[in-house]
């Protein structure tokens, strides 16, 4: 997964406030070897008259063609840690060079997971957003 990528991740209900279901997220960290787990910021449709804090408002339309809203808001204070499985992924079949598919010693099909990223977020958004996670969280990365 890309630092600054965008993906669809499913996070879990915990109570409370927080965000559950699925969401679009921001990936802030690399993938820990240790545990596979990494650092994300949700995002959120902007709602007209609605004031958001903590975070950064985007441009829906530089990224998208087709969105619900005008803005989105990427939540910094909402960051959280997830596990990797938690990011939408399709399995595909593993082929070699030659196009053929891979089998295993027991000659079953191999398969690998790729994340589905949905958009890279551009050099001055990405910046805004190291910044405010700065300011809000006291996280530099």
């Amino acid at each position: 997964m890309d630092i600054g990528g965008v993906y669809l991740v499913n996070f879990p209900k915990k109570g409370g406030n927080e965000f559950y279901g699925k969401h679009y997220a921001v990936v802030i960290s690399k993938v820990s070897n240790d545990d596979g787990t990494l650092l994300v910021a949700p995002i959120t449709g902007k709602k007209k008259g609605k004031k958001y804090r903590g975070g950064i408002t985007i441009d829906n339309h530089k990224y998208q063609t087709e969105s619900s809203y005008d803005n989105a808001f990427i939540y910094v204070r909402k960051i959280q840690e997830i596990d990797k499985r938690k990011i939408r992924n399709q399995r595909k079949k593993q082929i070699d060079e030659n196009g053929n598919i891979l089998l295993d010693s027991s000659g079953n099909e191999l398969f690998k997971k790729e994340y589905t990223k949905i958009y890279q977020l551009d050099e001055n958004d990405f910046e805004l957003l190291r910044d405010k996670c700065k300011d809000v969280i006291k996280f530099n990365w």
